[in-house]
């Protein structure tokens, strides 16, 4: 059995998206809340709104970091008779198309142990912060050749900061994208684990970092995998399963970089990717992709965030996802191919 799990701090509000059929049109009955908060107006607000809406909830101990709410989630997910856990961040929400997805891994006969997200769909501010405008982002995709530092340097400077933390951000940038092109999947820097087993949810979040612990978390997942101890696969965002929304001005990243100007966290978070990669926790080989068969019925709403891939043969084309096995692309190139135009 599948179970979606909600882990909110602030924002009862954002619960609204996780149900509602213009978001991601979750029922009351697959979904359970986890509320991690130090905030008590929040925590009665929340309560309030699970029980108007009959969802099961849980109150949690929280140490104000996104890490503890996410490892009290995994608790209370292991303590569970529910065999799979899809983690959602409460200020974020899946597409249609990711809950029919999720569903359909959790009843197939061969399940992976973990999910991850390449090429992950970011809602972002497109004009001014948080004047309502938006633009659709790969915000974790990067384009390695194009890293310029003499621009990243300069930029630092003229939002006033002094040239010396310039430097040392920099340099952190340096170290970061370096073992992020090394060790995460494909162009990613950032990978984020969100279906998981019992067997998966064993590995849990680093509690003392307060950004960078879903990728953390990742590393020793793959690791892992790469032993053998358990199966991973990474799914294409295309379409999206999962939004990361940075639309709300109280997102955690938001608040402690003060909107993205101070790059402290990145310090830490390399000195824990370099203690994994002493420790040979670390690999270069790439995950093996999701494959995931189509035939009909299935929900391909990602709520216009990413497009789909074309595939083309003997003059004919279908856009399906980029997870689609062979098997269902020739499917679909015979029952709904549409002629190629010359």
């Amino acid at each position: 059995m599948l179970k979606f799990y909600i882990l909110i701090s602030s924002n009862v509000g954002a619960l609204l998206r996780h149900f509602s059929p213009h978001y991601a049109g979750l029922s009351y009955d697959d979904a359970e809340v986890v509320i991690n908060t130090k905030d008590e107006e929040f925590e009665r607000d929340a309560i309030h709104f699970c029980e108007e809406h009959g969802i099961v909830y849980h109150i949690t101990e929280s140490n104000g970091t996104p890490a503890k709410g996410k490892n009290e989630l995994l608790k209370i997910f292991e303590a569970s008779d529910n065999e799979y856990c899809v983690q959602i961040d409460g200020d974020d929400y899946l597409t249609p198309h990711g809950v029919w997805l999720y569903k359909k891994i959790a009843r197939s006969t061969t399940v992976p142990d973990a999910i991850c997200l390449h090429n992950q769909i970011s809602l972002c501010s497109a004009g001014e912060i948080f004047d309502g405008s938006r633009e659709v982002r790969r915000f974790f995709t990067i384009e390695w050749d194009n890293l310029d530092y003499e621009d990243m340097f300069a930029k630092m400077v003229q939002k006033g900061l002094p040239s010396s933390d310039a430097e040392r951000y920099v340099d952190y940038h340096k170290d970061y994208y370096t073992k992020q092109q090394k060790y995460c999947e494909k162009n990613d820097a950032h990978c984020r684990v969100v279906f998981m087993s019992k067997k998966a949810a064993k590995y849990k979040f680093p509690e003392d970092l307060t950004i960078g612990e879903d990728t953390i978390q990742f590393y020793h997942l793959k690791d892992a995998h790469m032993r053998k101890e358990l199966t991973m696969v990474c799914n294409d965002e295309a379409p999206a399963t999962y939004i990361y929304n940075q639309l709300d001005g109280w997102g955690t990243v938001f608040k402690h970089t003060k909107a993205y100007t101070e790059w402290g966290w990145m310090g830490d978070f390399n000195e824990w990717v370099e203690i994994l990669e002493t420790q040979g926790k670390l690999h270069e080989k790439a995950l093996p992709e999701l494959r995931v068969h189509y035939t009909e019925g299935f929900v391909l709403d990602d709520l216009e965030t990413a497009g789909l891939c074309r595939y083309e043969k003997e003059g004919l084309y279908v856009d399906l996802p980029a997870n689609a096995t062979q098997e269902s692309i020739n499917y679909h190139l015979i029952a709904n191919g549409q002629s190629i135009e010359k």
